[in-house]
């Protein structure tokens, strides 16, 4: 039996956030002095889980030594190395060549893009729907109380919007789009150990950090759970993903993200299940497809439990849920 893995990249640190976040919030927020250099890297334990994940794999897949195996990653630093600890983990002492389009990172790979070629595609009632949505849930006024920010800054006075300028990608703005970027942080520094005082205060400090990362999962939704533009263009981790079907190798490997994760899953029209995690689409997921012969396939999505990667330790595994069983290509 065939097996595809589309894999979300391991735990990293933020994107540069500091120029970004005074802006927005008229003040620090955050204290979380660290080099640089690592911004969008994976972290010493985001390289240790992938390493347990994929000896869990090797086994839970029945991995060995003699199988076919293909391995793409987009070319950032984080895909690249989880696919590299990987390959490293499911057949120890062997080497196996990851495809990678620019190991320069300086571009990324357009199958792991999600183009938007007009304005078309931009549904402005999803955007306020989504908008409205996290504002009933309380998101803004969370951001507001944990902050304690002031009704002048940027965040309370803006708007939420979505545009599409030519020749360049899309353009995101307002309160949805600063708590998705906002609370991403929030949540790396909990995964580095941070003490939750230090994070942000709060009474309920998983509620309300679970509450604020909605932010996040409404953009991925938003923006990259579009079936009609997966379907329409021509490159996308979809269109990926179904070459990967007719394969001559027994596994197939796709290091992205969890925006990837979205798309596929909104183009075969599958919910995530109530995880009981942080995000939705959970930090270095993977979705496993079991392929049969006719093509159709079964679905699982594996990953680890937030407190064990809080709580790293050697013993610790992935959970595995069921998805779908002979499902079919869109």
């Amino acid at each position: 039996m065939k097996r595809i893995i589309l894999s979300r990249h391991g735990v990293r640190y933020p994107f540069e956030f500091r120029d970004k976040f005074k802006n927005i919030f008229s003040k620090d927020i955050v204290n979380w002095n660290y080099d640089s250099t690592l911004n969008a890297n994976l972290t010493n334990k985001g390289a240790l889980l992938e390493l347990l994940f994929a000896k869990f794999l090797r086994k839970y897949l029945c991995i060995n030594n003699d199988n076919t195996i293909n391995i793409v990653a987009n070319s950032t630093s984080r895909t690249y190395e989880t696919a590299r600890l990987l390959s490293l983990g499911l057949v120890p002492g062997r080497q196996i060549n990851i495809e990678c389009s620019d190991l320069s990172f300086a571009k990324r790979d357009p199958w792991f893009e999600f183009n938007y070629p007009n304005q078309s595609y931009i549904n402005n009632d999803r955007v306020n729907e989504f908008d409205q949505k996290a504002a009933k849930l309380g998101i803004y006024d969370k951001f507001k109380e944990i902050f304690n920010l002031d009704n002048e800054c940027l965040y309370m006075q803006s708007n939420t919007t979505l545009s599409y300028a030519e020749g360049e990608w899309l353009k995101p703005s307002g309160k949805l789009f600063y708590s998705s970027s906002t609370s991403d942080v929030m949540q790396s520094m909990f995964y580095d150990g941070f003490k939750e005082s230090e994070i942000f205060r709060s009474q309920d400090f998983i509620s309300d950090l679970k509450l604020i990362l909605k932010a996040k999962d409404f953009v991925i939704d938003l923006i990259w759970n579009n079936p009609k533009l997966a379907l329409e263009s021509d490159k996308n981790i979809y269109q990926l993903l179904k070459s990967c079907f007719y394969s001559n190798s027994d596994l197939n490997i796709l290091v992205g993200h969890d925006t990837n994760i979205a798309t596929v899953l909104g183009v075969l029209g599958i919910e995530v299940p109530e995880l009981n995690q942080l995000e939705k689409y959970p930090i270095g997921s993977k979705l496993i497809f079991s392929v049969y012969d006719d093509k159709s396939f079964d679905l699982e999505l594996a990953y680890f439990d937030y407190q064990d990667i809080r709580n790293f330790n050697v013993n610790i595994e992935p959970k595995v849920v069921s998805l779908g069983s002979k499902l079919k290509l869109k």
